[in-house]
Formats: C-alpha cells, sequence, structure tokens
C-alpha cells in the first residue's frame, strides 16, 4: 500500500509581519497516522522597546499516534527569531526554542522523559554556533545530531537494528566530514543539531527495553529510526522539527511532526 500524506496544519507569515494561525481537527491516515488536533500559529512585527523586530512560529500536535509505535498526549514546537535594527552591531538574527516540549511521549510502549535544552541554545546565533565550536572545550559540538554515535556499538548490533544499520553508519560517516580532527562545525554550512541529544534510555529505562539510543536517535528493532527534536541552523533560517520516524522494516515511510520554521537573514522585514 502506497499513502501519501499531504501536510495538515499549515500556515506561512506575511512579508509585512502580522499573525496567522491554522487548525485541524481528527486527522487519521488508516493504520499510520492520527491526531485529535493539529493547530499552528505565527506572528511578527517590530519591538520598538528592545530595538529588533520579532517573529515566532508555534506548532502543536494532540493525541498523537504513529503507527501505534510512537504517541504522545502533547508535542509543541516553538521558534522565536530576534532581527536586531539595521543600526544595531552584533552577531545577527538571534533565536529560541523556549517553550518546545513533548507531554507524555511513548515509544514501543515506553514513556520517554526528554527535558528539551532549550536554555542551551536561547539567544543563540548562528556565529556565536559556530565560534563556539571553534573554542577549545567545544562546548555546542555536543548538540549536533551523530555525536552519539558509536560504529562500534552499531555493528554490534547490527543484526537487531536491520536496515536502520546502513542508515545510521552513512550518518556516522557524514558526521564526521565536518572536520576530521575536531568535529568543529565550519562557517557558511547548516548545522543539524538537536535539543534531545543529551538522552541515554540505557541509564533511564534499562537495558531491558529492547530499543538503541544514540543521543536523539532512538531505534525501534525491526521498524525503524525516530529523531527526536531536530535543530537545523542555516545561516538564514532555522528549523525545528519535533520528532521524525524513518520506517525501515516491512516497508518504508517517513512521518515528520512538529515542526516550526523562522526566518534569519541579514534583511529586516519591513515593520
Amino acid at each position: 500500500m502506497q499513502h501519501e500524506i499531504p501536510t495538515q496544519a499549515s500556515v506561512a507569515l506575511a512579508p509585512s509581519g502580522g499573525h496567522g494561525a491554522h487548525r485541524v481537527e481528527k486527522y487519521e491516515a488508516p493504520g499510520i497516522l492520527s491526531f485529535s488536533a493539529a493547530y499552528v500559529e505565527v506572528g511578527g512585527g517590530p519591538d520598538p522597546e528592545h530595538n529588533t523586530h520579532t517573529t515566532y512560529s508555534s506548532s502543536t500536535i494532540e493525541n498523537l499516534n504513529i503507527f501505534n509505535v510512537v504517541t504522545a498526549d502533547r508535542i509543541v514546537s516553538r521558534l522565536t527569531v530576534y532581527h536586531p535594527s539595521e543600526s544595531s552591531k552584533n552577531d545577527g538574527p538571534s533565536f529560541s526554542t523556549v517553550g518546545s516540549h513533548f507531554e507524555n511521549l511513548k515509544i514501543a510502549g515506553h514513556k520517554i522523559d526528554v527535558p528539551l535544552a532549550n536554555r542551551e541554545f536561547h539567544d543563540c546565533t548562528y556565529k556565536r554556533f559556530c565560534d563556539a565550536g571553534k573554542a577549545s572545550q567545544h562546548p555546542k559540538n555536543k548538540w549536533l545530531v551523530g555525536n552519539g554515535l558509536d560504529a562500534g556499538k552499531l555493528d554490534e548490533n547490527k543484526d537487531l537494528l536491520g536496515h536502520s544499520h546502513g542508515i545510521l553508519k552513512d550518518l556516522a560517516d557524514r558526521y564526521t566530514k565536518w572536520d576530521p580532527q575536531k568535529k568543529q562545525p565550519a562557517h557558511g554550512s547548516p548545522h543539524r543539531c538537536s535539543l534531545a541529544n543529551h538522552l541515554d534510555l540505557a541509564a533511564s529505562l534499562g537495558s531491558e527495553s529492547g530499543l538503541l539510543n544514540f543521543g536523539s536517535i532512538i531505534c525501534v528493532p525491526r521498524f525503524g529510526i525516530i529523531y527526536l527534536a531536530e535543530l537545523l541552523i542555516h545561516p538564514h533560517h532555522r528549523h525545528l522539527t519535533m520528532i521524525r520516524v524513518h520506517m525501515c522494516s516491512s516497508g518504508s515511510g517517513k512521518v515528520d511532526s512538529g515542526g516550526t520554521n523562522g526566518g534569519g537573514s541579514p534583511q529586516i522585514p519591513p515593520g
């Protein structure tokens, strides 16, 4: 069976700013995906008090069910971007993911507590992220997707992972190419991070859960790969995807849920 799921609950902010919202009730793709409600909101305008132009986008999904493997009472994605005035001297647009969270997230029947690292990225800019990666202690590199991948652990669980093994090995290889020596992010290129890269299921669930995780990447044997709270930091925009499912067994398919996008180009939208 082939089934394409059209985008649900989508809205874009006009270049002039303002406000927009959209809501979808009780959607179901039988046997694949369902939710009781999904609603999105965007807004933007000048903030004279802080000498910025602020835009925000938020996305909320209630009672999400993906393949009866991933469920959540509520998933909230929130992204705010602060554009400095043209006269101010700083590192460019900053952003914040504060407000993003999971409520009662369960994967393969196991409750997954995910305290997102929103504070780590609060008021972050593209330049500050790159500069932090160049520092001797590399404080931000731990948030890059792929940081938690262990080639030895992948090979050790090759039979268990099935088709997921090749996908994760490829991701691990691409991660090392950021910088073979120090794995530093480079200026000018987008960086794929995760607010959940500190997740350790072995410590919270024990080894008997049957789940394998490499930071924000969770593998469900004979099902697929689940990516949590992916944050793309691009020179000109930011994008937060709260959950992404890649089926790799008994079929193939992808589902992205809870996405918000924010601009970040040097040009300030008109007020």
